[in-house]
């Protein structure tokens, strides 16, 4: 028999994990077409949101799948500092421009 809350716990990692390799090879692109170091694409808004909210994702799945309570806290503690961090982005990046 299919475990199928097992299976919905995976699919968080495993969609976080897509999110961050897509954050990466379209910051990589984006670097390569305008010759700039892949860093500077990287700490962009829109990046930084997308690569927190993949880790979020990526810690949420290991946290539901974890079994012992070391596991759970380390995962725990990493999905709230990807959580703050995606929040703390996303009003950064909606915040207009100051002139």
């Amino acid at each position: 028999m299919i475990d199928w809350l097992q299976v919905t716990y995976n699919t968080f990692w495993l969609f976080g994990l897509a999110l961050l390799l897509a954050t990466l090879g379209v910051s990589h692109w984006q670097s390569l077409e305008h010759r700039q170091s892949l860093l500077v694409w990287l700490v962009q808004p829109g990046a930084r949101f997308c690569s927190a909210s993949g880790l979020s994702l990526f810690a949420l799945g290991l946290l539901l799948t974890s079994t012992t309570w070391w596991y759970q806290l380390a995962w725990g503690a990493i999905l709230l500092s990807a959580v703050w961090d995606s929040l703390t982005t996303w009003q950064t990046w909606q915040r207009p421009p100051e002139q």
